[in-house]
């Protein structure tokens, strides 16, 4: 059983990288994160809630009881019968198919090329505000790291939906996940200063405007990763992981998370000459966004919801004062001048 689980999964890796790198039109390593994450994810959600039931009722039999590569195999190994031994064969094929299916697939350079996402689009004005509105729309969408998020995000919320039905810990936990993960998309607009820096000029200076990009950017990526925030609350409502006293609290904290984003993105702009921007950004993203609810909970512990929400607003222009004044200050070639 154990060669059949590591051949199965290696396949479906294999499988995910190939659709990743192929259709999505992600990097080797990105492709190969994405199905490590989905690997991983599918594995959680088959084979850890089982295992929370099995410990929360005291059932020995559960495990035998499924349709799974484990259960099946449990079943013929503790009580062999002609169910489990067709099972068991079903599996075989089913494992020896994927694997056949999975070598025939190698890495395609067309993971190094940029997706082509809407691009029978246009500016919805013919003025450079709307035109760079509609370049840094594209270029959000089309990121690799927009494609991960939109794919990941709704994969770790069926995680935090199957832990909270089988363990009561997963259920503590799941509100505060499932806040995070609507909020996580957000995020994303973190690699929005540094992904054009070295383009910002040329707008700029054909409308004679140098710092036309810096509203335009935000609004792109307030539209885009906020549809993506909503489609992630769309998924977890209807899952019972929010509740609706949750969603006024998550209305304010969305704008926060973005600004705190943009603001560390343009602190420390993103590189793909440099993986440690990533990583300094997001450590950076995540200190102020966590020292910013912090502060915020203590002001609406020691006052009414009026003066917290009053406080969540004006916390909200300073930053996004900050993301302006860092913007004007960024270089011709986008390194910023902090």
């Amino acid at each position: 059983m154990c060669v059949l689980a590591i051949v199965l999964t290696s396949s479906v890796f294999l499988l995910i990288s190939a659709f990743a790198s192929r259709i999505l039109r992600l990097s080797s390593q990105y492709s190969g994160a994405l199905a490590g994450v989905v690997v991983l994810v599918a594995g959680l959600s088959v084979s850890f809630p089982a295992d929370m039931l099995e410990q929360g009722t005291g059932s020995t039999g559960a495990r035998g009881t499924g349709i799974w590569l484990g259960s099946v195999f449990g079943a013929l190994a503790a009580a062999p019968s002609s169910r489990s031994a067709i099972g068991a064969a079903i599996w075989i094929v089913v494992v020896a198919a994927t694997a056949l299916v999975a070598s025939r697939f190698r890495q395609s350079a067309a993971g190094q090329r940029q997706n082509l996402l809407f691009r029978r689009t246009r500016p919805v004005a013919n003025n450079p505000w709307f035109g760079d509105l509609w370049f840094e729309t594209l270029a959000t969408v089309r990121m690799q790291q927009f494609i991960i998020t939109l794919v990941v995000v709704p994969c770790l919320v069926i995680v935090v939906y199957f832990a909270s039905r089988r363990s009561p810990l997963g259920a503590n936990l799941a509100p505060s996940l499932a806040a995070l993960l609507a909020i996580l998309p957000l995020m994303v607009a973190l690699y929005a200063v540094g992904r054009t820096s070295r383009s910002n000029w040329v707008l700029g200076t054909a409308a004679g405007l140098p710092n036309l990009w810096i509203a335009p950017k935000a609004v792109a990526n307030f539209v885009v990763c906020g549809a993506l925030s909503l489609g992630v609350l769309a998924l977890e409502i209807p899952l019972g992981l929010i509740a609706g006293d949750s969603l006024q609290s998550l209305a304010t904290q969305a704008p926060l998370g973005l600004v705190v984003a943009l603001v560390s993105g343009a602190i420390v702009p993103y590189s793909e000459q440099q993986p440690l921007s990533t990583i300094a950004g997001a450590f950076l993203a995540t200190v102020l966004y966590a020292t910013a609810l912090l502060g915020l909970s203590w002001i609406g512990n020691n006052s009414n919801s009026a003066v917290e929400v009053f406080a969540t607003v004006l916390l909200i222009v300073g930053l996004g004062a900050t993301y302006v004044a860092l913007g004007r200050r960024q270089r011709d070639y986008g390194a910023a001048r902090v």
